[in-house]
């Protein structure tokens, strides 16, 4: 899902956790983690997004994976170990256990929600299908950029509040 403003994303990427929840995708109990962006609430089969590159790891910017496992877990968070199965065609570093990629939230804290981003974040990205929330400040440069995300389908979703 995309989306123009950051206050949209956090909506959207909080419905889809209450979605996927229903659905019975995310495993387990939630975990609160200090990430870079603040205290957010992570589970097994949550979709993550890297904020920033990391090349010993093979990381990029923009690049999405679904949390596989989450150990640790203790009061302050620092000692969590993640385990994310990443999305897409990615180079494996030698020594990786296939597409996951496994750190600890010491060591790389840089992680959002992967269900919903800004257009402007998921300028790398490509996924099979995608929707956009079409809202009065996108411009059609934004409009572009987000409408060339997909591989398969795209679907534009208008807020009935902004658009009259």
């Amino acid at each position: 899902m995309l989306a123009h403003r950051r206050a949209d994303v956090a909506d959207l990427n909080a419905h889809a956790r209450v979605v996927l929840r229903d659905a019975g995708t995310l495993a387990g109990p939630d975990h609160r983690l200090e990430t870079e962006r603040g205290t957010q609430d992570f589970a097994v089969g949550k979709g993550v997004m890297f904020l920033r590159n990391e090349r010993g790891m093979g990381l990029r910017n923009g690049m999405l994976g679904t949390l596989a496992r989450i150990e640790g877990v203790a009061a302050g968070g620092s000692d969590t170990r993640l385990v994310v199965r990443l999305d897409g065609k990615v180079a494996v570093l030698p020594g990786a256990e296939g597409r996951n990629v496994a750190f600890q939230l010491r060591d790389y804290r840089h992680l959002a929600p992967g269900c919903a981003s800004t257009v402007h974040k998921a300028q790398r990205v490509t996924v099979d299908r995608a929707h956009v929330l079409a809202t009065l400040g996108i411009d059609r440069h934004v409009a572009y950029v987000a409408l060339n995300r997909h591989r398969e389908g795209v679907t534009v979703h208008r807020s009935r509040e902004e658009h009259i």
